[in-house]
């Protein structure tokens, strides 16, 4: 992964950081999938990656998220 796709999806999780506090955990997953979607649509990111990091941000954010 370059330094741009880095950029691109630390602003994306920047964007999801701000709904924790607003969206249930379940429609905030559904989210996060629809954003690796689109970025891997662009060629921004590939499959296995996306893959990767939506577990590593799902762990992190977990507790974090209002049920």
């Amino acid at each position: 992964m370059n330094t741009a796709s880095a950029e691109i999806i630390y602003e994306e999780v920047g964007d999801l950081k701000e709904l924790i506090i607003t969206v249930n955990k379940k429609n905030w997953v559904i989210i996060l999938k629809e954003k690796f979607k689109d970025l891997i649509l662009a060629g921004i990111i590939n499959q296995e990656n996306a893959e990767a990091l939506f577990k590593d941000i799902v762990g992190v954010f977990s507790h974090l998220i209002s049920k």
